[in-house]
């Protein structure tokens, strides 16, 4: 009988715990216009979840501007932020397989990797940015082609 009602009392208890505090977790969703040499904005969406002690993981998904054929380009994005003197520091690769218009005189050119680094304000999220483009298709290649500009927190729709 002892047996039982500790083993009751146990499984309540699991119960109960996992009501009030459920394995899952979710993340806050943040997004960003980064502006730039290239006219229309890009766009970044990402949740951020917080590792605590300043260290925070990210994953969402951009869209780019096709600057040649008009239309827009779909990325992955994936990343981490840190504090560092006052700053966040964003740094966050995107990555897509769609087809693009980034070679002039090739319209199926595929641009396969952007490396963004963003120092932003903690209050503001708002700041710079710098961007490392590479592509490639066939024997036309991008590579190491950086882009600066405006990093600014929008509202996600």
């Amino acid at each position: 009988m002892k047996k039982l009602r500790l083993m009751f009392l146990l499984v309540s208890c699991v119960l109960v715990m996992g009501w009030i505090s459920p394995a899952e977790s979710s993340a806050l969703e943040y997004c960003w216009a980064l502006s730039g040499p290239v006219g229309s904005a890009q766009s970044v969406r990402v949740g951020v979840l917080d590792l605590g002690n300043g260290h925070f993981t990210l994953a969402g998904q951009a869209t780019y501007p096709n600057v040649l054929n008009g239309g827009v380009m779909g990325y992955m994005v994936s990343g981490n932020a840190e504090v560092r003197n006052n700053v966040l520091e964003v740094s966050l690769h995107m990555t897509s397989r769609d087809d693009v218009s980034a070679i002039p005189g090739d319209a199926n050119s595929i641009l396969t990797a952007m490396i963004i680094h963003m120092r932003v304000a903690p209050a503001t999220l708002n700041g710079d940015y710098s961007m490392m483009v590479e592509g490639s298709k066939g024997a036309y290649q991008i590579k190491g082609v950086t882009i600066y500009g405006k990093a600014t927190s929008v509202r996600c729709n």
